[in-house]
């Protein structure tokens, strides 16, 4: 289902601070990352009957604007963040270690990586709701 439009997606990010990542994509990874966020979207989130409606003319799928704005904020996390990528230094078991005399660095080895951001879950807001509640991937760590 195609919602958003790269051209949409520029026009939403010309008026966007740090939009950088966006900007510096090739088309080819932009258009990825419409898809893939798209896809998220569709699978995070239920929306509630005649929420999308084709348009003929366009082929494309019509849906408030907040929901192409979340698109939109949902596509320059995964150009970001891999959202379902599990950190590699987890892989390695750090934990902790101490860098300065005064700082240290503590991971916690059951953070969640979000794969829906805040952005795009405000935008959203009432139009939808988020199906698992947080809308975050567990990475699974497999030793041994």
């Amino acid at each position: 289902m195609e919602i958003v439009t790269a051209a949409w997606a520029d026009e939403f990010f010309a008026k966007r601070l740090y939009s950088q990542k966006w900007i510096d994509a090739p088309e080819e990874t932009r258009q990825s990352a419409l898809a893939m966020s798209t896809s998220l979207i569709e699978a995070y989130f239920t929306f509630p009957s005649g929420t999308f409606t084709l348009n003929e003319e366009t082929n494309l799928y019509d849906c408030d604007e907040r929901i192409k704005k979340a698109i939109c904020e949902e596509a320059i996390w995964c150009l970001k963040f891999d959202p379902t990528d599990c950190p590699e230094i987890l892989t390695k078991g750090f934990v902790e270690a101490d860098t300065a005399q005064y700082t240290s660095v503590k991971l916690d080895k059951d953070y969640t990586v979000p794969v829906i951001c805040k952005a795009a879950i405000a935008y959203i807001g009432d139009l939808g709701e988020l199906n698992d509640g947080i809308g975050r991937y567990k990475p699974r760590l497999i030793t041994g």
